[in-house]
C-alpha cells in the first residue's frame, strides 16, 4: 500500500531513495514497535538513540506519550501526599534506566518541592517560587503554577488601569510586585521608567519650568501627548 502511495513520486531519485529507506527499515520499525508494547522502555529508548531516524517516528510519540503519562501521574500522587514517593517510584520504575532517570530522581529526591512551592506562593515570596519553577520544571505542570499566572495577569491588567488613569502610586506598588514575575519584568519596568518620567515632567510643570519640560519632552517624546505638557 505505502509503494502505491509513493508510485508517482519516486522519478525522484531523492525521494526514492528517503522512500526506500524507511522501507528497508520496515524490520527495525517492526521491533521498536515491539519493544514499546512489551514495556521494554529501556531497550526501546536506547534503540532509538542509536537508530536516530526512530526518534521521528509516530511510535517514539507514543514512547514519549506513555513516559509522560507515567510522570505526571507519579508527580500528581507525590504533590497530594509526599508518603506517595514509594507509589510514584514503582510507577517510574521502568523508567529508571533509561533517559528519563535524572528527572526521576529529582522528582523522588525533592518530594516536598510541592509543600515549599504552595508555601512561597502563601508568602508572595514570588521572586524564590519562580526561582524554584526554574529549578524544577515540572513544577510548571501544576495547577498553582496555573493560578500564579492568572494573578500575574490580573495584577498586569490592574496596574495599566492604574497607570491609564493617572494613579500613579498605586501602579508603582504593582508593578513592583510584578517585577518579580518572569514573564511581566521586562515590560513592566519599561513602564516603570516612563512613568518616572512622566512624574519628572509634572513636576517641572507644577514648578513652572519650561526649559526642562521642553528639554523632557524632547528627550522623551511620548511624554508631549500628556494633556499637561499639550495645555
Amino acid at each position: 500500500e505505502a509503494t502505491n502511495l509513493v508510485e508517482p513520486f519516486i522519478r525522484d531519485e531523492r525521494k526514492k531513495e528517503a522512500f526506500n529507506f524507511y522501507l528497508n527499515s520496515k524490520d527495525t520499525l517492526k521491533k521498536f514497535r515491539t519493544l514499546i508494547d512489551e514495556k521494554a522502555y529501556e531497550e526501546a529508548y536506547n534503540m532509538a538513540l542509536q537508530i536516530k531516524f526512530l526518534l521521528k517516528t509516530s511510535y517514539f510519540e507514543d514512547l514519549e506519550n506513555i513516559w509522560h503519562k507515567a510522570f505526571n501521574y507519579a508527580k500528581k500522587i507525590i504533590e497530594e501526599n509526599p508518603n506517595n514517593a514509594e507509589s510514584a517510584k514503582k510507577i517510574l520504575g521502568a523508567f529508571l534506566k533509561t533517559p528519563k532517570k535524572p528527572v526521576i530522581m529529582q522528582l523522588l529526591n525533592n518530594i516536598n518541592i510541592f509543600k515549599d512551592a504552595e508555601n512561597l506562593v502563601k508568602e508572595q515570596n514570588f521572586k524564590e517560587y519562580f526561582l524554584l519553577t526554574s529549578n524544577f520544571s515540572y513544577l510548571k505542570d501544576t495547577e498553582l503554577y496555573k493560578k500564579v499566572l492568572i494573578l500575574g495577569d490580573n495584577i498586569y491588567q490592574k496596574a495599566l488601569n492604574c497607570e491609564n488613569n493617572k494613579q500613579y502610586d498605586e501602579f508603582e506598588k504593582l508593578a513592583r510586585f510584578l517585577q518579580n514575575f518572569p514573564s511581566y519584568k521586562d515590560i513592566i519596568t519599561s513602564y516603570l521608567i516612563s512613568t518616572s518620567k512622566k512624574l519628572e515632567m509634572l513636576d517641572f510643570i507644577a514648578k513652572n519650568k519650561k526649559d526642562k519640560v521642553y528639554k523632557l519632552a524632547l528627550e522623551f517624546e511620548e511624554l508631549q501627548y500628556l494633556s499637561e505638557f499639550k495645555d
